[in-house]
């Protein structure tokens, strides 16, 4: 059985989620909500997200290995971090391409396009990117085993 990746709430923060965020190509892919992704580059990155990475990318001691062969995480290590760790509240690298990223409630219905302000967020559900369509339910790796 493979593990579908999607926001989870935060186990001690009120009102924060947990959310996968891959950096593929260039590209960022966050997992918004079960079979929904939002696709950025690093121009039209939400400043919450470029914030919370460059802060996961600075405190990390060396990049996570491109590929673990042996190693398969579960959903609970990936998505529960270190309670100990001052990036418990921020985010956390869990393989080379994949983030956990926190980021309030708040934050995540706007990255949906759900509420707030539509017009200024100007949500899509596809866009065109190198003469083809991008669906934002077809992320490049669907499943947390396809980053390992």
């Amino acid at each position: 059985m493979q593990t579908k990746l999607t926001p989870i709430q935060h186990e001690t923060l009120d009102d924060h989620h947990r959310v996968p965020v891959a950096c593929l190509f260039g590209k960022y892919e966050v997992y918004v909500g079960d079979n929904f992704i939002r696709f950025y580059d690093k121009h039209d990155l939400p400043d919450i997200l470029k914030s919370r990475i460059a802060m996961i990318r600075a405190n990390a001691m060396h990049q996570p290995v491109s590929s673990y062969c042996d190693i398969s995480l579960s959903i609970k290590e990936v998505y529960d971090g270190d309670r100990n760790s001052p990036m418990f509240e921020i985010g956390w690298w869990v393989a080379k391409d994949l983030f956990v990223v926190v980021i309030p409630t708040k934050d995540l219905t706007y990255l949906r396009g759900e509420a707030y302000d539509l017009a200024k967020m100007g949500f899509i559900r596809a866009r065109q990117s190198m003469g083809m369509t991008i669906m934002n339910d077809c992320p490049t790796h669907k499943y947390l085993e396809d980053f390992f």
